[in-house]
């Protein structure tokens, strides 16, 4: 739940679970007492190991207890290996939440980790060029390091990867032309295994 007075205190992430293990619910807080996050945008993030991971915001991410009943670790923040300097490329939000001087993050919200090609791929929002975009950039171990962030996804921020029943990747957005509107669409890897989109990777303009 966000919150607008300026304080980390009023905003927060939590999760809920089913109790009968079926979708329809009932559904129970994990950790009533206390937020899971102390910022917005959470996901789930499973390992092969079978571990699982809640993140959020901007590349915060901490490993849950066994059941799930809370985080079992204080979090830490998955940054790039490689600053990206350009003020153009950031949305003025960068500043209040890194420092001014700090630009090896991924994104500044929509925190969101997958894994394909036995790579992680670590994605984000932000802006570039005045484009809403996705971020991504990616490592061969959870810890890291991650490389230089690249726009995966012009005008396409804010996303959930994953596969259908074909193997297909696709990836959810929200972004022009319908703001704050669900979108999907189809999302390919390139010869390097970068995520890119099928009008960006043909050379038709971005998305």
């Amino acid at each position: 739940m966000p919150g607008w007075d300026g304080t980390a205190k009023t905003s927060g992430s939590g999760l809920l679970k089913s109790t009968t293990g079926k979708p329809e619910g009932p559904y129970e807080d994990v950790q009533p007492e206390e937020r899971l996050g102390d910022e917005i945008d959470a996901s789930l993030f499973e390992d092969d190991n079978g571990t699982v991971h809640f993140l959020w915001h901007s590349g915060k991410i901490a490993r849950m207890k066994p059941g799930m009943s809370g985080l079992a670790e204080p979090y830490r923040w998955l940054r790039c290996s490689a600053p990206d300097p350009d003020p153009k490329h950031h949305c003025d939000l960068c500043t209040k939440i890194f420092g001014a001087d700090s630009f090896d993050h991924v994104g500044y919200e929509g925190m969101f980790l997958f894994k394909a090609n036995g790579r992680y791929y670590l994605s984000c929002a932000d802006a570039c060029d005045g484009r809403y975009s996705c971020y991504v950039a990616t490592a061969t171990d959870l810890r890291g390091p991650f490389s230089a962030r690249y726009e995966a996804i012009p005008n396409g921020g804010h996303n959930t990867f994953f596969q259908d029943a074909a193997s297909r990747w696709w990836s959810t957005f929200f972004g022009p032309p319908w703001f704050e509107r669900p979108a999907i669409l189809p999302i390919r890897f390139d010869a390097e295994g970068k995520v890119t989109t099928l009008r960006h990777q043909s050379g038709g303009g971005t998305s």
